[in-house]
């Protein structure tokens, strides 16, 4: 629905943000949009990993990866919290 549209147009413009930045193009990012896009990562990956329902799944395609991320989103977002 529109909060799926809405949350889809969010991770697109986050993974040009970070995309940018890490091309080194990129001017100030937004701080809180990566926060948001990190929190999400990390909600459907834990509801992919424990639900192993097909919508979560999808969006966490290689679990294997997704998993062995997981320790780097607390850090992460504690940097973006202090960085904002």
């Amino acid at each position: 629905g529109a909060q799926a549209s809405r949350a889809a147009r969010e991770a697109e413009r986050a993974e040009r943000a970070v995309l940018g930045f890490l091309e080194g193009g990129a001017g100030p990012v937004d701080v809180g949009l990566l926060d948001r896009a990190l929190a999400c990562y990390e909600s459907d990956t834990r509801r992919a990993r424990e639900t192993g329902h097909p919508y979560f799944a999808g969006l966490a395609a290689d679990a294997a990866l997704a998993g062995s991320d997981m320790g780097l989103v607390p850090g992460a977002r504690a940097e973006l919290a202090r960085r904002g």
